[in-house]
């Protein structure tokens, strides 16, 4: 992979230089046909030695610290690049909820600042498969709510999720 073959991904040196990334710029490229916001953008990628993930909304600039990051995290910085304006309300629970409502492809993994129910999660941290359908739902109505006025849609959805995991336990 290189910036020729994928011409609207920018490749940090630092990931042009890693070995097997043709299974994250798979996933990436699946992300992206979800995001229909992003057509015609040249987003960087690149790697992060701290974060699972990370976004600059100034730059179009993503990065990841594995190759095998979740597509939650893909998500999630995607969606990241949404926010400043540009449909998506700013801050991390608003970042996870959103990302959630997208697809539920992106419930993979459990969001990093939502409070979810131990029965939606697994101990190692992803979303058992029977749950991630409830939470892309559940995502979606939140945004509903708030289109509707709801201020608190972020609190509406975690406790709809605790509702509906204890009524499916």
């Amino acid at each position: 992979m290189d910036n020729d073959t994928c011409p609207h991904w920018r490749l940090t040196s630092r990931l042009a230089d890693k070995k097997g990334q043709r299974r994250l710029f798979e996933k990436l490229e699946t992300a992206r046909a979800l995001f229909p916001e992003l057509e015609g953008r040249t987003i960087t990628v690149g790697v992060s030695l701290r974060a699972s993930g990370l976004a600059c909304t100034e730059r179009w600039s993503i990065w990841f610290k594995s190759r095998n990051v979740s597509f939650y995290v893909i998500g999630h910085e995607l969606t990241h690049l949404l926010q400043g304006g540009r449909g998506v309300p700013d801050g991390e629970r608003s970042c996870d909820v959103y990302t959630m409502a997208r697809s539920d492809m992106f419930c993979d993994q459990a969001p990093y600042y939502l409070k979810l129910p131990a029965s939606v999660v697994t101990h190692t941290g992803w979303v058992r498969v029977g749950r991630r359908y409830m939470l892309h739902h559940l995502a979606k109505e939140a945004i509903t709510e708030k289109e509707r006025g709801r201020k608190n849609y972020i609190k509406w959805f975690e406790a709809e999720v605790k509702r509906f995991a204890d009524k499916m336990d």
